[in-house]
């Protein structure tokens, strides 16, 4: 069994795509559309008690399959920001 390939894309084309449809975005979008593009989203700051409900809500919560592994690095992250607090 074989693999047959018209075109390959190298990664090069990849970001000159990207740069592409940023700038054709730009070019055609509203004023508000644009400045949402181009800045990032706003950071979120949670309290020790906000963190200690989600960590309890994920406790008694049941995750099955491809959701573990997801559940588990977002517990590993919430647990850092928790110990980082005040």
């Amino acid at each position: 069994m074989g693999f047959k390939f018209n075109k390959v894309t190298t990664k090069n084309e990849i970001v000159d795509n990207k740069e592409n449809i940023v700038e054709e975005t730009i070019k055609t979008s509203q004023p508000e559309v644009v400045q949402q593009a181009l800045f990032e989203p706003p950071s979120v700051h949670l309290t020790k008690n906000e963190v200690e409900t989600l960590l309890g809500m994920v406790r008694q919560a049941s995750f099955k399959g491809e959701h573990v592994q997801q559940v588990y690095e977002l517990v590993l992250k919430l647990q850092t920001y928790y110990t980082k607090l005040p």
